[in-house]
């Protein structure tokens, strides 16, 4: 970003607000812990409209991974992410 900014000073030295990232994410008690949700739905829209190739895209594929694991040895608090990956491809394959 800093090597972007001489030729266009109206860029923010933040990807977050050039991504627009939202600043506080609606979580919910569950279970005795707290859950946290990021739409799936929401992702592919902004990745649709924010995608060059968006108008040439012929499939796209979701790649998941949910992995849990202990914060602290001498705790109980735990983590299970799930990370996810939008595959687009131009062709019907």
């Amino acid at each position: 970003m800093y090597e972007l900014r001489p030729l266009h000073p109206e860029l923010s030295l933040d990807p977050r607000a050039l991504m627009q990232t939202p600043r506080y994410c609606k979580h919910q008690k569950l279970g005795g812990g707290d859950c946290i949700h990021f739409s799936i739905c929401e992702s592919l829209d902004f990745a649709m409209q924010n995608s060059v190739l968006s108008r040439n895209i012929a499939t796209a594929s979701l790649q998941l991974n949910i992995d849990g694991l202990t914060l602290f040895k001498s705790s109980s608090l735990q983590l299970w992410p799930t990370l996810g990956r939008w595959v687009w491809s131009n062709s019907a394959d």
